[in-house]
């Protein structure tokens, strides 16, 4: 589908094709660490650079595309505009560490404690022993109760049950997303429905109805402000 954005010319334009052919064109030189270990692009970027641009804005200076779990995919909850400082310390993790027989890469152990990848990277820079790296309690509590469909487990079980990070599930739980919405939502998943004094309205129908546009309020819910706080002119 053809469309009109005047953006053409632009670095945010690139950086959407760019993204795309990574992971997607074999012939691509970096695709086999994109595209060729599963990378993909979600749906509502891979079909619209309009969406995309949405999303994410145009990038600040000296800042490029980055994903924040290196092994996510390209999603509106999983990319950041950063720094080359910052993507250096986000690294895909082919760092391994063994612990009780097991070995994991970086980011596999994140998945498995529930620990942010990078807390538990400082950790183990800063001499920690692997043992107390990976079983320390994170910020989060990963053991945190929840109860849905009349079944209760922690953050980690809910979220290993549910093919997505602990890390995410959280981060969405923390944004005001509904227990229902951040559980069932796939990774790339459009940014559910919201409820706000008993009305539970989309994104596009909450920026008709509050003048306020929906760039704002995602990028407010994407900051921690509560539904209210989003969709209010401050």
């Amino acid at each position: 589908m053809y469309e009109q954005h005047g953006k053409r010319y632009s670095k945010v334009y690139r950086a959407w094709i760019g993204m795309k052919d990574r992971c997607s064109n074999a012939k691509n030189n970096m695709f086999e660490h994109y595209g060729g270990r599963g990378i993909t692009v979600c749906d509502r970027w891979n079909n619209s650079f309009s969406a995309f641009y949405e999303d994410m804005g145009d990038p600040p200076r000296k800042h490029s595309l980055d994903r924040i779990d290196n092994d996510g995919p390209y999603a509106p909850e999983n990319c950041r505009w950063a720094n080359k400082r910052q993507q250096a310390n986000n690294t895909r993790a082919n760092r391994r560490i063994t612990f009780n027989g097991t070995t994991k890469t970086l980011t596999q152990w994140a998945r498995y404690t529930g620990i942010n990848r990078a807390t538990i990277a400082t950790r183990l820079d800063s001499g920690w022993p692997v043992s107390k790296a990976l079983t320390e309690p994170a910020d989060y509590r990963p053991e945190r109760l929840i109860t849905f469909d009349g079944k209760t487990r922690n953050l980690s079980q809910w979220a290993e049950t549910m093919g997505i990070s602990v890390a995410v599930l959280h981060q969405r739980l923390k944004q005001g997303w509904s227990v229902k919405d951040a559980i069932q939502t796939p990774i790339g998943g459009r940014w559910p429905s919201i409820t706000f004094n008993g009305k539970t309205q989309n994104l596009s129908e909450w920026s008709r109805e509050t003048g306020i546009s929906r760039t704002a309020i995602r990028r407010r819910l994407k900051r921690g402000l509560s539904p209210e706080e989003a969709l209010s002119k401050q």
